[in-house]
């Protein structure tokens, strides 16, 4: 095995495309552990909204190539620097020559009381989490997205804009803490105010409740507040797991 790429994101699809170009002797192989490649992740909340279909977010697919392989739907469980071989979840052994690490990151869930027993709780993500999101919801439904960072404001505004009734909780005191300061971020805020999101800011969600094993509410604070469905959008953390002990 010439090249192994592990991660089949913007990153590890565009080096397993170069690499190919750049070597076309050497093979490459590309391990994905989501069922699907190429999509464009900053789409997802306009895809779990309605407002484009699921072929849309594919912006690039590997033609036949007899020396680009790809895997999708398996995890790398382990690194092994000095035989080079990856172990995976499906018990195969993959050696390489060089490797390419592209895996990514994982959603941050934070503990949530109650949350573990309940439907109507997903992580903005990726396209598995987003395709049960767009079977899920229902105009009907009161949305909270937990996070005021650029993905859960992209989130609420696609949501509004599609006749969602949406609301935004974030622990500062302002929206999108990361790249504003609250003056500039007063001005973003005042802007959904207008659109008719409701703001939650300063505040941290502490538990859940439901019936029937359906989200009902949140609590907020002290104060209970009707939910039927929670988007977590709080970030994200390196997907390095597998690389513990290597």
């Amino acid at each position: 095995m010439d090249i192994v790429i592990i991660g089949g994101g913007p990153a590890g699809l565009q080096a397993a495309l170069q690499c190919r170009k750049c070597w076309p002797q050497r093979s490459v192989t590309l391990i994905e552990a989501e069922g699907e490649l190429g999509y464009c992740r900053p789409m997802l909340p306009q895809f779990m909204a309605g407002q484009v279909k699921e072929e849309k977010l594919f912006y690039s697919k590997p033609g036949e190539d007899p020396l680009l392989k790809v895997l999708t739907g398996v995890r790398v469980q382990s690194l092994d620097r000095k035989t080079q071989s990856l172990h995976l979840e499906n018990q195969e052994r993959i050696r390489y020559e060089r490797l390419i690490l592209a895996p990514g990151g994982r959603p941050i869930i934070p503990r949530l009381e109650g949350a573990d027993s309940l439907e109507g709780i997903f992580a903005v993500r990726n396209l598995p989490e987003a395709k049960k999101v767009h079977d899920w919801l229902t105009k009907d439904q009161r949305v909270i997205v937990l996070g005021g960072g650029l993905v859960g404001v992209k989130t609420a505004v696609y949501l509004k804009v599609s006749g969602f009734q949406v609301s935004i909780v974030e622990k500062e005191d302002h929206l999108l803490p990361l790249a504003l300061t609250a003056p500039p971020a007063r001005i973003v805020q005042d802007h959904l105010r207008r659109m008719g999101i409701k703001l939650f800011l300063g505040q941290t969600l502490q538990s859940t409740e439901g019936e029937k094993r359906i989200l009902k509410s949140v609590k907020l604070d002290g104060k209970w507040v009707p939910c039927d469905t929670l988007l977590v959008a709080v970030g994200s953390v390196p997907n390095v797991a597998f690389l513990d002990g290597s």
